[in-house]
């Protein structure tokens, strides 16, 4: 009969592990959900594709008004509405709008000058409210370029677009 009892105990212990090592599991898992969940969240979800010089927008003509967002002649009416000032000074304000093509779908490197949206984008932000800081300091210039997408910013897609912060760089060396 003791036999039976050392017995009985024997499987009582037996069960109870597997019950002890659940609830340890339990305790942890709402660690372990947002350890995964911190690791998705960052992973980024850009589309990309490899840079292909073959495959850019056409290369701005900065010959051509057209080329440009700002000119002193011609200042835009987004940035006519903040300054009302329009008279040549002394002094010329060479302005490079920031980087606004951002969208994790968008698998261009390059942002296509041509593109109305790209355009109204650029003159309904930057060049309206950050060109106009500098607008009574001097006559501002400010050429459309071929920007990078944000994403070369980030890895790993730093290294896939080498070519087209060139490609953006160049635009702006010869504007």
């Amino acid at each position: 009969m003791g036999f039976r009892n050392l017995n009985g105990l024997f499987v009582v212990i037996k069960f109870l592990k597997p019950i002890i090592f659940v609830k340890k599991v339990m305790r942890l898992l709402p660690l372990l959900v947002f350890g995964v969940l911190f690791l998705m969240g960052c992973k980024s979800t850009y589309k990309t594709v490899d840079f292909n010089p073959n495959s850019v927008p056409k290369t701005p003509d900065y010959s051509k008004e057209n080329s440009w967002a700002v000119l002193p002649e011609k200042y835009p009416q987004e940035l006519l509405k903040i300054v009302k000032d329009q008279e040549i000074k002394k002094t010329d304000v060479f302005f490079i709008y920031p980087t606004l093509l951002t969208d994790k779908k968008d698998t261009n490197w390059n942002a296509d000058i041509e593109d109305f949206k790209t355009r109204k984008q650029v003159l309904d932000g930057p060049i309206a409210y950050q060109s106009s800081a500098w607008a009574a300091a001097g006559n501002i210039y400010a050429p459309y370029y071929r920007q990078t997408h944000y994403r070369i910013f980030i890895e790993p897609y730093e290294s896939q677009g080498i070519g087209a912060w060139e490609l953006a760089y160049n635009d702006v060396r010869n504007a």
